[in-house]
C-alpha cells in the first residue's frame, strides 16, 4: 500500500539520504541490513532495488551498476492465532464493528488484508458458502494469486448476521464504517 511504500521510503531515505548511487554496493546493503530485523531490510532494499531500476529505465544507466545484496527470505510463519488469542482481539475491538468484521474475515478466511478491505457484498455467494476474493474485473490484472475460499460454518453465520446489520443501507463493502470504504484499519485501535 501507499502507506506502506512511503515507510519504506523514508526508511531508506534515513540511511541512504546522503550517498550517492555508487555507494550502493554489497557492502554498504549488507550495513544497512545491520540495522534492522532482516524481513524489514528485505523489504526496504527491494524498494530500493526497484529505485534503481526505474531510473535506469526512464533516465540513464548508473555507472557502475548498483550491486543490491539482501539478506536470506525469513521461513514463512508457522505460528497461528489461538481462538484464546482471538477472543481477546475481538474484545478489544469491541466498539469498532468494523475492525471486528476485519478481524474475523481473516481469521476464518486466511485472506489478505488488501482483499479483505476492499470485499463487496456482491463478492458472497451465502448459499454455496463461497468467497470471491478478486472481482472479476481485476482477476486480469492480479498479481497474487487470489483462488475462492471455501467459508465455514462459523464465518457464514457472521456474515449472514452483518448482511441483516447491512440490509437497507446503501454500503457495498463487508468491513465499513458508516457506509465508507475502511483504507486502513490500523487507525482503529
Amino acid at each position: 500500500t501507499a502507506i506502506n511504500l512511503s515507510y519504506n521510503i523514508g526508511s531508506l531515505l534515513r540511511w541512504w539520504g546522503t550517498k550517492h548511487a555508487v555507494s550502493i554496493t554489497a557492502h554498504n546493503c549488507r550495513d544497512f541490513a545491520k540495522t534492522k530485523s532482516p524481513s524489514a531490510a528485505a523489504q526496504d532494499l527491494k524498494i530500493l532495488r526497484a529505485a534503481c531500476n526505474h531510473w535506469i529505465r526512464e533516465y540513464s544507466p548508473i555507472t557502475p551498476p548498483p550491486v543490491i545484496w539482501k539478506p536470506a527470505e525469513g521461513r514463512p510463519r508457522e505460528r497461528w492465532l489461538t481462538r484464546a488469542e482471538l477472543a481477546r482481539l475481538l474484545n478489544a475491538a469491541r466498539h469498532q464493528q468494523h475492525l471486528r468484521r476485519f478481524i474475523l474475515l481473516a481469521y476464518y478466511t486466511g485472506s489478505r488484508p488488501g482483499v479483505i478491505l476492499r470485499l463487496q457484498w456482491d463478492q458472497i455467494d451465502i448459499p454455496n458458502r463461497v468467497m470471491a476474493r478478486i472481482r472479476p474485473e481485476e482477476a486480469a490484472d492480479a498479481k497474487k494469486r487470489s483462488p475462492p475460499a471455501r467459508l465455514g460454518k462459523r464465518i457464514l453465520s457472521h456474515i449472514r448476521r452483518w448482511r441483516r446489520l447491512d440490509d437497507g443501507t446503501e454500503t457495498k463493502y463487508l468491513c465499513h464504517f458508516e457506509g465508507r470504504l475502511v483504507q486502513d484499519p490500523h487507525g482503529s485501535w
